[in-house]
């Protein structure tokens, strides 16, 4: 197929898909949504202008801890600090504490590919080779009947650490969300 479009088309066709992967990186992620949106301008060989939308979604990860509120509540520092993550976000209104920006090349000692798929290059996994950002935030929901339901939101971009590169969106493996349950379950109790 690339045969056909010629060596300008081919160089159109490489250029947007560039472009695509950049866009992965505009917008932003406020408490609570599970989406990231970014506008990208387009345009063709003949001069026609368009734009593109692109959205990525965020790991969202609902787990109902049989413990009341307040004690997950009092928790959630201690689960932080045993993943290493700074809490800059602390809203005891919304029950949301978390991370907007965490930039770390380990989580509790394990490389960054154990928590996301960021790609591979010829070096090996992307998310071990690039400065990986993350986006995470831990709300309770409740009280409810059976305890408290513990909402984990996790995103990640990485990018090239020596060289300019665009940067690309990771997609979370499962692996932090379910730690976050198994510290909060290790500290509160519950199943």
């Amino acid at each position: 197929m690339c045969g056909s479009l010629g060596a300008r088309g081919v160089a159109v066709l490489t250029g947007c898909v560039v472009l695509l992967m950049t866009a992965c990186t505009a917008g932003g992620v406020s408490s609570g949504a599970a989406t990231r949106t970014g506008s990208l301008g387009v345009g063709n060989t003949l001069g026609a202008r368009g734009s593109l939308e692109i959205t990525t979604e965020a790991a969202v990860h609902d787990t109902t801890i049989a413990s009341p509120t307040d004690a997950v509540w009092a928790a959630l520092p201690t689960v932080f600090a045993t993943l290493d993550i700074e809490t800059p976000t602390v809203d005891a209104r919304s029950l949301t504490v978390g991370n907007p920006e965490h930039s770390s090349a380990r989580i509790e000692g394990s490389r960054m590919s154990t928590y996301f798929d960021c790609g591979t290059g010829l070096g090996g996994p992307n998310a071990d080779r690039y400065e990986v950002t993350i986006y995470m935030m831990v709300q309770l929901l409740g009280p409810l009947a059976q305890g408290t339901m513990v909402r984990t939101v996790v995103d990640a971009f990485a990018k090239p650490r020596d060289v300019s590169g665009n940067a690309v969106h990771c997609v979370s493996k499962g692996v932090l969300e379910r730690r976050v349950v198994e510290l909060m379950t290790e500290t509160v109790g519950g199943p």
